[in-house]
């Protein structure tokens, strides 16, 4: 979406909003209050038939306020772009917290991470960042934790998740290239995209709410083929970033479907006819919101997801040597005929050094890039990012409230340009142990996600002939005859439930822990 965002409008949870209201500090309420003041929280929402017949009808809390009810604010994607960068901006300049880094001054695009420097002269476990420019992180400020959270594309997942390095147990002496070959296949399939063959179009409709019709609803409709779904929710929204008070209501629209004919169109105008061709026998208002969209604005993405969420890293050190000494394999092979590996002078002092490489923990879509159809992606990253300060926070406590580590030189570490001793203010064995925590709690949570996510996707688009009678036949009669005060603990359930919010799983997504009360639940 590039640095300045889009006008599409994007919904946040309120599970994803909960940890900022809770919290005083200064910059967490300006983001909360920038956010809540630049987009708006649905209120009814339901599920419906093409035909327009309501499956089920709820409504979502309008506030915010309850931390156990289910809350979406919708905003423009720009502005929740805005929002976050100016927080950032307020916690480096007032706190220096955050610290962000441009590459070199010559630098004409914008520079991301590529890898991760491994300091072999360092006696703890750390690192620097080197970029896709070529330069690296300051020396002085070593990372003893990175977070990647670099999106679905992760150059860091990509680099160093998935290797398992598999040891050989067995008298069958089994070559080097097979083992070489059983890790990259290992690590392909851990980071693995997959294809869910349909693609997303949204766009932004200028009609209000009045005009939409629907009562009022926020509504998704499920068809019977072709991946076909359409969803609306309402969004009313500042008309400018200048002005507050002068509020606009647009009707942010979703569609997908599996027709090849629709992705493959380069027009604009064209794709946008045949969209309304696709929905022309579906329900009103779907296609006066399409109309009224213009061609142009309409956006298309293929849906894309993960075969697997990924755990933390904490060999670093050993990946980078082990790609490394692969590296020099392949080239000895080439230049030889026949593996001759003589360890460099690099590889050597990498080996030799005590440094494991700093902790490396994924959040987001750069963990696990979910199906796009309960629309939870940006929620999750925003619950694993604040799982993770938590963590931090409670392992910084424990070393300031530790004689241990006031007192010895357990905790100490060498900056590889001039092995000045620095002392860490946290608990660096505390810190792994924290990282596996929340990656289970954050995997419990994403369990509930996906299967909310596989039952709603399989209504709405059965897989198989059997599922097809089942949920087409028997299933939505039975939904449309069924009285809504019945419906209704049903569906708010599996909404609860999608976000981690019913029985044992409100326990999980709780903060408020002693360091005590950690170690027993563990």
């Amino acid at each position: 979406s590039g640095p300045v965002g889009r006008s599409i409008g994007v919904g946040i949870w309120s599970t994803a909003l909960a940890p900022f209201r809770t919290s005083n500090h200064p910059t967490h309420r300006h983001l909360l209050d920038a956010l809540e003041s630049s987009g708006s929280y649905v209120g009814r929402v339901g599920y419906r038939t093409p035909t327009g017949r309501w499956l089920a009808r709820s409504e979502l809390d309008t506030t915010g306020l309850h931390r156990h009810q289910p809350a979406l604010l919708f905003l423009p994607e720009k502005d929740l772009l805005t929002s976050l960068k100016e927080a950032v901006r307020m916690e480096e300049e007032q706190f220096g917290t955050i610290r962000t880094h441009y590459g070199s001054p010559l630098a004409t695009t914008p520079t991301t991470v590529e890898e991760i420097h491994i300091p072999p002269k360092s006696i703890h476990s750390l690192g620097r960042l080197t970029f896709s420019d070529g330069t690296l992180s300051s020396p002085s400020t070593p990372y003893h934790l990175i977070v990647g959270a670099d999106g679905m594309h992760s150059k860091l997942r990509s680099h160093y998740a998935g290797h398992f390095f598999k040891k050989q147990k067995s008298s069958v002496v089994v070559s080097q290239d097979r083992i070489d070959d059983w890790d990259k296949s290992d690590q392909e399939e851990c980071n693995a995209v997959e294809d869910r063959q349909y693609t997303v179009f949204r766009g932004c409709s200028p009609m209000t709410i009045k005009e939409m019709g629907a009562d009022g609803y926020s509504f998704q409709t499920w068809g019977e083929g072709d991946s076909m779904r359409f969803a609306v929710v309402s969004m009313v929204h500042p008309t400018s970033s200048s002005d507050k008070g002068n509020k606009k209501e647009e009707q942010v629209w979703f569609i997908t479907t599996s027709d090849p004919k629709i992705s493959s169109e380069s027009d604009a105008s064209v794709r946008k006819e045949l969209l309304m061709k696709k929905f022309q026998n579906w329900h009103d208002p779907i296609g006066r919101l399409i109309e009224s969209t213009p061609p142009d604005d309409i956006l298309m993405e293929r849906a894309l997801a993960h075969r697997h969420s990924v755990g933390p890293v904490f060999n670093v050190a050993e990946i980078a040597l082990h790609e490394l000494e692969l590296n020099e394999r392949r080239n000895k092979r080439k230049k030889y005929g026949f593996e001759h590996l003589d360890i460099g002078e690099k590889n050597r002092a990498l080996k030799e050094s005590p440094n494991l490489g700093p902790a490396l923990f994924f959040v987001g879509d750069a963990n696990m890039t979910v199906d796009p159809v309960l629309a939870q992606g940006l929620t999750m990253a925003m619950e694993g990012g604040h799982a993770l300060s938590k963590s931090v926070e409670r392992c910084c406590f424990k070393a300031a409230s530790s004689p241990l580590y006031r007192s010895t030189n357990l905790n100490v570490a060498h900056s590889d340009e001039d092995e000045e001793i620095i002392p860490l203010n946290f608990d660096p064995y505390q810190l792994r142990d924290e990282l596996r925590y929340q990656h289970k709690k954050l995997g419990a949570r994403l369990l509930c996600l996906l299967r909310a996510t596989e039952l709603v996707q399989t209504m709405g688009q059965p897989h198989s002939a059997l599922s097809g009678f089942i949920f087409k036949g028997v299933m939505r009669p039975a939904m449309r005859l069924t009285p809504d005060f019945l419906k209704k603990p049903i569906f708010d359930y599996v909404l609860k439930y999608s976000l981690g919010l019913t029985g044992e799983t409100v326990e999980t997504v709780k903060d408020e822990h002693s360091v005590s009360e950690i170690g027993t639940n563990r």
